[in-house]
């Protein structure tokens, strides 16, 4: 299921599914899916930003 999916059907909110594309981009350069020859800190800090985001969320305290 892709994100905009998991977004419709209510599995994920609008800024989880944006979070989750990003992410599926950063793993692409990781692991060498995707290449770039230069990534210059305006592109960089919104990924470093969406990986800090993903995890603060994924291992938040659970809410009562």
């Amino acid at each position: 299921m892709e994100c905009a999916q998991r977004a419709e059907t209510g599995v994920l909110t609008a800024r989880q599914a944006d979070l989750d594309y990003g992410r599926q981009i950063r793993n692409g350069m990781a692991h060498g899916k995707t290449t770039h020859a230069v990534m210059p800190p305006a592109t960089a800090v919104p990924m470093v930003t969406t990986s800090f985001t993903v995890v603060s969320e994924l291992c938040a305290a659970p809410t009562k």
